[in-house]
């Protein structure tokens, strides 16, 4: 293998490669691209923006705790990426190459992105946080032909690579004051010149880039994302959020960094480390915000919370956001009525999405939430997703667990029946990469009256639609608990404890007891303040009571809830019930787990579920 740094092999001059750049972006101006490329929204707004920022990096001095910031203007992210661009296509990465890609934000993760599409090569993004397993299963099934990553990500590779997948090329990437340094192993010598491919081969229907599914619910999946998705993402974004320059988002999730910069909005990147959102300092997300004026914040519900936690504490606000959004499980009540204390001039969003259904898939603002769906959702009738956003279509059908082909081989459900929950529109994805037995489980076909085919996604959720037209939540089907006949899904079952207890969450999964299934109810308590164990379980008695909720253990968590390590917010039931059952004689002493009685050994039938 042969190892170098890029910046150690002669390059052409500086004043002649900028000038080589100049014309390819007039030329850009003057020869009509194909418009389904995503890189060519990337390049428009980079021209019209030119000399505004288009990142602010943000760093944390860890002697003084003192912030900092520096900027790189559109041109810059425009010239970066040609230039990346050119020099992977040196280490032999060609249109349609399969790159494994896993970058820290900081560390040029938008150029080298907008790179890749730039050549027309396939990006597969890698979660730092996956485990080896998943890690092994995901480039056994990608197959890539290079691996891009920062060096937390290469050691790793290198580390297990007998047992991943092999790649031609290894480029770690490393920050050094403010460029990017690009390390290569290949078994070829590099090649000393090598142009950037013509861009008028991409298809709208083509691979843009490939994202997988954190798994939750089993082996991560490969979603294609293709250049025509992530174009209609764009434009559903600009009508629900505006499109204005002025616009300032506060990036923590690093992906949505590239299509607020698509769409010519300036991004900040906090000093966090991205892969763990549950320990972000809440104390620098707000300064950060407050220095820099953001207008606009996606995050995940915990990193709400613990700001909302921060702001009340001392008593401060964030007035220049203009939108929060959150997603990646359900948002509480009290989350979102933090969100409005805290950002009064913010309208507050929760959209709905999918790895296969790209954001949003539906959406509902505070105004709504909190004027009208909250009580149902207190009395257990679900979480209110809101309305389908305009291109989008949501419907029901029968919970079954075989495939379903077409649309023909299911029944539409009425409103208010609770089933499946499938979407079809311009941002649904029709395939797993190289999945074809799970794309054939998660994919129904249905034939126009024109002859066009669309495709409709299984969101494997089961809710409902109401008579207003808008899609509740009730939970993961593959979590539903039977009980007598009668399916209990966790969430609709959790908020109304949620609502009801003075805890931080709770968790309903199943418990086995005399060879029968019931619902053991795990309580994750707040950080200070809560009431007593038993305090605690004397209510949960009497709300189990009054909605017939056969909960028959309720279990006390020490520590925080096991959750997915994308957004540090998705309970993990499966690891809560195994945990449940490996402690359960230990927790019963420490008081921490408690059993109830049942009345002649037999459960109270006389009530069902909610819905």
């Amino acid at each position: 293998m042969i190892s170098a740094t890029l910046a150690d092999h002669p390059a052409r001059a500086e004043a002649a490669r900028d000038a080589a750049l100049d014309q390819r972006i007039v030329a850009s101006t003057e020869t009509k691209r194909n418009m389904g490329s995503f890189f060519r929204a990337v390049e428009t707004a980079c021209l019209r923006r030119s000399d505004d920022p288009a990142v602010i990096f943000c760093s944390r001095d860890h002697e003084t705790s003192a912030l900092a910031y520096r900027s790189m203007t559109f041109t810059s992210l425009l010239r970066r990426s040609d230039t990346f661009a050119e020099q992977l296509v040196r280490l032999g990465i060609r249109p349609k190459s399969t790159v494994a890609f896993s970058v820290h934000p900081t560390s040029g993760y938008a150029e080298l992105l907008f790179a890749l599409f730039r050549i027309g090569s396939v990006p597969v993004f890698i979660d730092a946080t996956m485990d080896l397993s998943g890690m092994s299963a995901c480039m056994s099934e990608c197959a890539p032909t290079h691996l891009i990553g920062d060096s937390h990500f290469v050691n790793h590779y290198m580390k297990h690579r007998g047992s991943l997948s092999a790649v031609e090329g290894i480029i770690e990437v490393s920050s050094r004051e403010d460029d990017v340094v690009l390390r290569f192993e290949r078994p070829e010598p590099l090649a000393v010149e090598a142009g950037l491919p013509p861009d008028s081969g991409f298809e709208e229907e083509d691979p843009l880039c490939i994202f997988y599914t954190t798994g939750s619910t089993g082996i991560p999946k490969g979603v294609v994302w293709t250049n025509e998705i992530l174009l209609q993402h764009l434009r559903i974004q600009e009508k629900l959020y505006g499109s204005g320059d002025d616009h300032i988002d506060l990036v923590t999730f690093p992906f949505f960094m590239l299509t607020a910069l698509a769409q010519g909005r300036t991004c900040v990147l906090p000093p966090v480390d991205f892969s763990s959102p549950a320990a972000f300092d809440p104390s620098v997300l707000v300064e950060v915000m407050n220095t820099t004026r953001a207008t606009y914040c996606f995050a995940s519900p915990v990193v709400w919370h613990n700001i909302i936690d921060f702001c009340r504490r001392r008593g401060t606000r964030i007035p220049g956001l203009r939108y929060t959004t959150s997603a990646g499980a359900t948002v509480p009540l009290k989350t979102v009525r933090g969100l409005v204390d805290v950002a009064p001039n913010a309208k507050v969003c929760v959209p709905f999405g999918a790895t296969e259904a790209i954001l949003p898939i539906s959406t509902i603002d505070a105004v709504e939430i909190c004027e009208e769906t909250w009580q149902e959702t207190d009395a257990g009738k679900g979480i209110c997703l809101g309305r389908p956003v305009p291109g989008l279509t949501v419907s029901v059908i029968p919970i079954v667990d075989h495939p379903i082909s077409t649309l023909d081989e299911a029944t539409v459900l009425n409103a208010g029946q609770v089933g499946e929950l499938i979407v079809k529109g311009p941002t649904v994805t029709t395939r797993y990469h190289r999945r074809p037995e799970a794309t054939r489980r998660a994919k129904i076909h249905e034939t126009l009256p024109d002859g066009r085919v669309d495709v409709w996604h299984r969101l494997g959720d089961a809710g409902y639609i109401d008579s207003k037209g808008r899609v509740w939540y009730c939970g993961r089907i593959t979590f539903g608990i039977e009980v007598d006949g009668a399916w209990y899904f966790p969430d609709q079952v959790e908020a109304v404890f949620n609502a009801a207890l003075d805890v931080y969450r709770t968790a309903a999964t199943t418990f086995e007891r005399d060879g029968s299934t019931a619902i053991a109810l795990a309580v994750q308590k707040e950080r200070e303040g809560a009431c007593s164990n038993d305090v605690i379980y004397a209510k949960i008695i009497d709300i189990s009571k009054k909605y017939g909720f056969p909960i028959e253990a309720v279990y006390f968590y020490d520590d925080a809830f096991p959750v997915d390590p994308r957004h540090n917010v998705k309970i993990e039931r499966d690891r809560i019930r195994q945990h449940i059952s490996r402690t359960s004689g230990t927790a019963v002493r420490d008081h921490r787990l408690f059993v109830m009685t049942r009345c002649a050994g037999e459960r109270d039938k006389t009530k069902g579920p909610i819905l």
